[in-house]
């Protein structure tokens, strides 16, 4: 075999042989560093990532004991409503109610209160009362003994269209009238709705 020969093949099977030490000797010197990566830094990233987890699990539950709060408070207020309409249905159904007719003087506005002296009970249909003006309110009075007696602010958002009024003893009379937010101390010149004398 000729010389030029036999030196390129050495040649090409030096090259080979440094180029596979060279890769062998990379994977061995990376792989500690590798190991020492893993070893140093997994623990914290799986303390980072368990931590996370949990502050989100906490979160949920958190939220969903919020949620169930909610549902209850709701649950108890269409309860107290539901008691509340019962109450005011055995009024009006009771046979010592009186059934009182409070109009504007024409057969357009009127409504009823509901007064039972021996249940001492007094309810209002807000069905027939109107709005009141902007920035003003609906207050319900009554005449006792000859003087007028403030018995509540209208609330004509109330439950099933029908409002329970505090109990006043020996009334005669009942009117609405539009009077401000706060509470009335003097009788209103505005009476939209009157009941005859009872």
């Amino acid at each position: 075999m000729p010389y030029l020969t036999k030196r390129r093949i050495f040649v090409k099977l030096f090259r080979s042989s440094t180029a596979s030490n060279f890769h062998r000797e990379s994977v061995v010197r990376a792989t500690p560093f590798k190991k020492i990566f893993v070893q140093k830094y997994s623990l914290p990233l799986l303390i980072v990532l368990l931590t996370a987890f949990s502050g989100f699990k906490s979160w949920q539950i958190s939220s969903l004991k919020t949620q169930i709060e909610q549902a209850q408070t709701q649950i108890e207020g269409c309860s107290n409503d539901q008691q509340l309409l019962r109450s005011q249905i055995n009024t009006i159904k009771d046979s010592d109610t009186q059934k009182i007719v409070l109009s504007d003087g024409s057969a357009k506005v009127n409504t009823c209160v509901y007064y039972n002296p021996t249940r001492q009970e007094i309810a209002l249909d807000l069905g027939g009362i109107p709005a009141p003006p902007a920035g003003k309110t609906h207050w319900i009075w009554g005449e006792q003994a000859g003087k007028y007696v403030l018995l509540g602010k209208v609330a004509l958002s109330a439950v099933g269209s029908w409002q329970s009024i505090p109990y006043q003893a020996h009334l005669t009379r009942f009117f609405i009238a539009v009077g401000g937010e706060t509470n009335q101390l003097d009788f209103p010149e505005i009476v939209i709705l009157q009941s005859q004398p009872i």
